[in-house]
């Protein structure tokens, strides 16, 4: 049975519908309509039961309405009481409460505010367990997207040639190839590059930390907000400001910790890093849980081996978050080491763990395909999904309305085009 939004105290419709003529008047069909206007993105939103649910625990009627009104790009509030039929008064006022839960963006460009409404992923599914709600059921939202995720919300994020995130390996095992590496490749320079940063909670590991699975790698302070991203997750509490310094430091602290550095699989203005554990990630779930090849695109390297320098202790199959590396007990007692070059991320976590240095980075033979930017990869997701009607009316009416300028300052965001 899906859960009924007057259940959570954010969720009274009831109240705000009084001062709001036909909005009183929203079908049930609402969430339906949300759901086809989410489905215009890279990562839509699969029309399920758990879907709904989740629908429904985080937006309410009203919300749910404005957010079917958007376009697939950013709409001043103008364009949008024009669109929604609701007064700019109003309309703000919606606007706000869902700024404040991560449902739509807000941002300002060249003085003019704009909106954008949030994905699912990467987007509101993360940000609800960014910030501290009391007036949601983080409990059961955890239950609906993990059960999500395990059907068929895994497939609409996985479901794609091209990826939405890839895996960086550790600068310090770069060696003697590191002048060969593309600064896209280098996880300091891409924090360093950034024009703001912020540090926010692991949205993997605390929702699995409401469902009682969470492990000891660190929940808060530990992703990375890049850029204007950054920016809109500071100002609305998601997250918190932090410095270049500090940002190397918590890269520093996960590396110890053998986590895996992720970030968006495109070349320009990546918006975040994340260093992700093999049991709560679902990035790496998309190797360990589901066995979707390259479903979390490799790093440009590899490991090389030195089986004169190895001893077989096992310790780099332990560290290696996607099973890349195995370790078996042979007749004899002998042991031997199984290296999956097809399965191997390039991360090097299990070049760190190698107190022997058997194990070194290398160039992958074949590099994988990083698209350049937000736009290049939306376009590339969005032909091999067939949705992208939605993108060329956009990119149309944006000639059309001579906002080429704003659109492309404003798509740092990674939340719009």
């Amino acid at each position: 049975m899906l859960w009924s939004s007057v259940e959570y105290s954010h969720l009274n419709d009831e109240d705000i519908s009084r001062d709001m003529g036909h909005l009183g008047n929203i079908s049930e069909n609402i969430y339906q309509e949300l759901i086809c206007r989410l489905n215009e993105y890279q990562v839509g939103a699969p029309d399920t039961v758990e879907i709904h649910e989740i629908l429904r625990i985080l937006f309410t009627k009203e919300e749910a309405y404005v957010g079917s009104k958007f376009i697939l790009g950013p709409l001043t509030i103008d364009e949008l009481s024009a669109k929604t039929d609701i007064p700019q008064a109003q309309l703000a006022q919606i606007l706000e409460s869902m700024a404040q839960k991560g449902l739509v963006i807000d941002t300002t460009c060249r003085g003019r505010k704009y909106f954008v409404l949030t994905p699912t992923v990467f987007g509101f599914f993360e940000f609800t367990f960014m910030k501290i709600n009391k007036d949601l059921p983080m409990r059961r939202v955890a239950e609906l997207m993990e059960a999500a995720f395990d059907k068929e919300m895994g497939a609409e994020f996985f479901g794609s040639r091209t990826q939405m995130a890839r895996a960086l390996a550790y600068e310090m095992n770069l060696g003697e190839i590191t002048s060969s590496v593309m600064t896209y490749d280098q996880v300091s320079e891409i924090i360093r590059q950034s024009s703001a940063r912020s540090l926010q909670t692991c949205f993997c590991r605390s929702k699995a930390g409401h469902l009682n699975k969470g492990c000891a790698a660190p929940v808060e302070n530990i992703c990375m907000g890049l850029g204007p991203t950054a920016e809109f997750l500071a100002r609305r509490g998601f997250a918190r400001k932090a410095s270049a310094a500090e940002m190397l430091h918590v890269l520093d602290k996960a590396e110890k910790l053998g986590l895996v550095h992720t970030t968006d699989n495109i070349k320009q203005n990546p918006t975040f890093i994340c260093h992700c554990c093999r049991c709560c990630c679902e990035l790496l779930a998309g190797i360990n849980k589901r066995n979707i090849p390259n479903s979390l695109v490799p790093s440009n390297f590899m490991v090389q081996i030195d089986y004169t320098r190895c001893s077989k202790c096992g310790v780099c199959a332990k560290r290696c978050p996607v099973g890349a590396m195995t370790h078996s007990a042979e007749p004899e007692g002998r042991r031997q080491l199984y290296y999956d070059r097809e399965r191997c991320l390039g991360c090097s976590v299990c070049v760190s763990g190698c107190e022997r240095q058997a194990i070194k980075l290398t160039g992958r033979p074949r590099k994988p395909h990083i698209p350049q930017n937000y736009l290049t990869r939306h376009m590339k997701i969005a032909r091999e999904k067939g949705r992208l009607r939605p993108t060329i009316s956009y990119i149309i009416s944006t000639v059309l309305k001579g906002r080429v300028r704003d659109n492309i300052r404003l798509a740092g965001l990674r939340f719009g085009l």
